[in-house]
């Protein structure tokens, strides 16, 4: 297990400038060929890397399913973390709604009563609009800290839903005539709490599932239900 551990770390620590080379993946991780060999065609064979004769190679989604895996097996969160880019959550996260049909706006900043708001995902599906923080996984989601990040994100959530229809906003849900507006905060593995106080605390690779399984707790989730008088 110390060997599987130690050539996730080195492989999401080398690929995260591009192709992992078998001699630097060697040198990084410290095991012989046999070894090294035997666990990359286990990755291969669970999807999680891609092996030909030049090297590995690994996309963004199969770098956070590495980081996943490795802290499962015991790495500290934090180290893994480190290893990681908070737009690789972020890319992954806007695919995954995309490939459900889902209308996507990255970084959507706007004021509302004299305040400045960011939202890192939004993803509009008539009638559902789910607000997206992709930036809180690295800090952790327990305790006080988790309840600041939670509230701080339905601030932004409401905030949107009481601004729109705005001009300076372009976005999907203000041609409906009504919307529901979902706060939602990503982690990168599954927290204590699925839910707190409400807003769903989504692992980044089970995000695919909380798309799927949305209106079967839409009674649990902290909604915001907007109606529009008037189309923008």
């Amino acid at each position: 297990m110390n060997n599987e551990r130690n050539l996730l770390i080195s492989l999401l620590k080398l690929s995260s400038t591009g192709k992992v080379s078998f001699e630097n993946l060697q040198k990084d991780a410290k095991m012989c060929n046999a070894v090294i060999t035997q666990l990359l065609h286990k990755l291969q064979s669970q999807k999680r890397i891609y092996l030909d004769a030049d090297g590995i190679t690994i996309n963004e989604e199969q770098r956070l399913n590495l980081a996943t895996q490795a802290v499962a097996l015991g790495v500290d969160p934090q180290r893994v973390s480190n290893l990681l880019k908070w737009q690789e959550f972020e890319h992954v996260c806007a695919l995954t709604l995309e490939n459900n049909n889902y209308e996507t706006l990255r970084n959507l900043r706007f004021t509302h009563s004299n305040r400045r708001f960011e939202i890192d995902i939004i993803g509009c599906k008539r009638p559902l609009v789910l607000c997206i923080d992709c930036k809180q996984w690295r800090h952790g989601l327990q305790g006080s800290r988790a309840e600041t990040i939670i509230t701080a994100q339905l601030a932004r959530t409401m905030a949107l839903a009481d601004t729109l229809p705005n001009p300076a906003i372009k976005i999907e849900c203000t041609k409906w005539s009504n919307a529901y507006f979902i706060p939602v905060v990503l982690s990168l593995t599954q927290n204590t709490k699925k839910l707190l106080k409400g807003i769903p605390i989504v692992p980044v690779l089970q995000l695919q599932n909380f798309l799927q399984e949305v209106w079967a707790h839409m009674e649990e989730l902290a909604v915001i239900s907007k109606k529009y008088a008037k189309l923008a």
